[in-house]
């Protein structure tokens, strides 16, 4: 007997309700329903959401986490809405095509670690230096947003780590 097409259930489906993870990865693939499912999840302490393209995830977090990764989004992603979840003690961004506006990380009071990955779109990078409690920041094939400042902008301001060298 030959199948010659299964579809997988999609995950809302697979499992309902979901138990009380901590560290989940979620793969939006541009659906609404499933950042929906998010609002289950009252225990989130690490949240990596991929292929998010210009879903917003922000209104859908019960539990705010510490550390969010964000990776695939579309140009018109609403990253300006960070601020909403000022527990984040660390933040990845991976791939994120909206434009990165370093002055919301200023609006993160408890953000000790900024690691951004293959974004290329980086703007008011001097804005950095200001974030309340620096001490990690990794930039690393953004098109080099810092050009000739690089970590002399950060090691005036007590950056412990500031990873800039290809950015």
């Amino acid at each position: 007997m030959r199948v010659s097409s299964v579809v997988p259930p999609v995950p809302p489906e697979v499992v309902d309700p979901l138990p009380p993870l901590e560290f989940p990865r979620v793969n939006v693939s541009g659906e609404q329903a499933v950042p929906d499912r998010l609002r289950g999840l009252t225990s989130l302490r690490h949240l990596e959401v991929v292929d998010l393209r210009d879903v917003d995830v922000f209104d859908h977090l019960a539990a705010p986490p510490r550390a969010l990764e964000i990776a695939g989004t579309g140009r018109a992603f609403p990253l300006h809405r960070l601020p909403s979840v000022a527990t984040l003690e660390a933040l990845r961004l991976n791939g994120v095509r909206a434009e990165v506006d370093c002055a919301v990380f200023r609006e993160l009071p408890e953000l000790v670690d900024l690691t951004v990955l293959n974004s290329r779109r980086i703007v008011n990078v001097e804005a950095l230096p200001d974030c309340p409690k620096p001490a990690g920041t990794t930039f690393a094939d953004c098109g080099n947003p810092f050009k000739k400042q690089g970590k002399a902008l950060f090691e005036a301001r007590g950056f412990a780590r500031p990873d800039v060298d290809f950015s």
